[in-house]
Formats: C-alpha cells, structure tokens, sequence
C-alpha cells in the first residue's frame, strides 16, 4: 500500500488545479454529459479529472490513468443591446396613449440571456433622449431565459401622455434605468408620441413588460430524409436505411436510425449547430460516412432535413 500511497501522492502534484469558474446571476454554464473511462475502479475524482487504478487482464501490475477533465461550454451572458437588432412600434390607445411592441432579434450565433425588462426612452427630433420617466416593478420572473440566434423576442411597452418637447422617430433600448447604463438606439415605426392628457406630476410615464417568445435551452426533434443521390444517370432519389448522427461543436454524438424509406428522428439540444453524417449498410458496406453539413436546430426544432450519400 506504500507504493501505492506514494504513486498516488506523485500523480497528485502532476496535476494542475482546474479553474474554478464563478457563477453569478447573469452568466450560466450549460453541463454536457460525459463518460469517464474507469478499470477497475475510480480512486479519487477533483476538479482535475478523475485518477483510475487500471490493471490490464492477467497482469499483477496496476497503473494510474488520468482520464481527461469534463469541460464546460462557453458561457452564455445577458444580451447586450448594442448586440441585437431591436425594433420599435407605436399605435394608439385609449384616452390618447400609446401602446407598442418593443422586438429583439439575436443575429448572432450564440444563445445570450434576456430574462429583462427593457426601458424605453424615446429621444426629441434631434435624438437625443427626452426627459421621460419609466415605471419600475421589482418582481422577479421565472422562466425561459435563452434569446436563441435567430430568434425573435418581444415585450409590450406602453406610453400613457406626454406634454414636453416634440418627440422623434428614435428611442434609447436598455435593460436598466441608470443614465449610463449600456444602451442601444432604436428607430420607431407608427405614432409619434401620445397626447398631452395628464399634465400633472409623473404623468409622462413609460412602462415595459419582459420579453416573451425565449427558450429554456431545452431539446429539439430533428426529422428528415437519409437519401441516396446520383448514381446512374436517370435514376431519381431514394430514402435508404441507416444511421443519422448529429454531432455537436465537443464532438458528443445524438444518433438515430432512418428506416428503409430514410425517414429518421432524432433530439439534440436547441440553439447550437451540429454536423450532420450518416452511415448505411448499403453504401460501402457501412464503412463509409456521407453527409457532413452544418446545421443548426433552433428551439422549434428542424422537420426537413437532408442528408445525402452521394453515389458515383
């Protein structure tokens, strides 16, 4: 046992302390699963990775393998105005006040979080931002968070009276009221602004309401058609049978079988992009992989699509 405390004391200095990464209300980590390859049996398991006595069959001579740390995937932050393309629109209400629909679209290709509400304040003719008041609840909201690339979210904002300087066609977006808080400018499309009908204090206030339409960062079916293309000429397209596989940027396999007719599902994670192969027994006997393209599955899922073994 002496050597083995002292082969497991030297494999505990080799090893370099993982990073503890801080965790905080506006960043989150997604967990990937992760198999750990064990022999006999897992001696300790830290931050590190995990130290394996392996022993090979028939042999009295163990071993320490150091099997490599489960990795996390980049972090996904709170959205930042500047990063989304943002639209605003203005229609009438009762007693001359506005309503509106405030959207915020990612064109980016990553999901970010926009578990906010916004604060509108709409500029003068010359853009610059009018003294405008917002109102400010502190409730908290529970929900889907995750603004997937090429999503769209929206929050409902409303506009009750205005009596000050003449109002322009843009507004400043931000998610705080502070003055300096990061901000976007915004080009608004409909009314103008509201009528002047409560000329008293605080009456030119401005609310918002949080974004809908996010997602949770849950799962999506993907469904499509594993086909044969080319080959002689004359000879159309046929769905085959075989094995679909999407494989995500950490190389992690989600697999499914397309039956004879090529029709297949299979569920992944939403808002990443995959690279999508396949194999089939009729094509080089299985030991061939066609496909290859890039997709991305976003929260509603993909209903059609095609890989194809391209047949000479």
């Amino acid at each position: 046992m002496s050597d083995l405390h002292d082969l497991l004391a030297l494999e505990a200095q080799a090893q370099t302390p993982a990073a503890v990464p801080p965790f905080g209300a506006l960043v989150r980590r997604r967990r990937r699963r992760h198999r750990i390859q064990a022999g006999l049996g897992v001696l300790a398991l830290a931050g590190a990775g995990a130290l394996v006595l392996q022993r090979s069959p028939g042999s009295q001579i163990a071993r320490l393998v150091t099997t490599p740390t489960p990795t996390l995937s980049a972090p996904i932050t709170t959205c930042r105005p500047r990063d989304l393309v943002l639209s605003l629109a203005w229609e009438a209400a009762e007693n001359g006040a506005l309503k509106g629909t405030l959207s915020a679209s990612n064109p980016t290709d990553q999901p970010c979080l926009l578990l906010v509400k916004p604060f509108v304040q709409p500029d003068g003719m010359d853009g610059t931002p009018l003294p405008t008041q917002s109102a400010v609840t502190m409730e908290r909201l529970l929900g889907p968070d995750e603004l997937l690339p090429g999503a769209t979210a929206t929050a409902p904002v409303g506009w009750y009276s205005w009596c000050g300087a003449a109002a322009g066609r843009t507004a400043h977006v931000s998610w705080a009221s502070a003055e300096h808080a990061p901000s976007a400018q915004v080009s608004s499309d409909g009314l103008v602004q509201p009528a002047c009908s409560r000329p008293n204090a605080n009456s030119n206030q401005l609310s918002a309401s949080w974004f809908t339409g996010l997602s949770d960062g849950h799962t999506a079916k993907v469904s499509g058609l594993l086909q044969f293309v080319g080959g002689p000429e004359g000879v159309p397209a046929r769905g085959v049978a075989g094995t679909v596989t999407l494989t995500d940027s950490e190389g992690f396999p989600h697999s499914a079988q397309a039956g004879e007719d090529g029709r297949f599902t299979v569920e992944v994670p939403a808002g990443f992009f995959y690279t999508a192969t396949a194999t089939s027994p009729s094509y080089n006997g299985g030991s061939s992989t066609c496909g290859g393209q890039k997709v991305y599955v976003p929260g509603v899922g993909l209903t059609d699509l095609t890989v194809a073994c391209q047949l000479k």
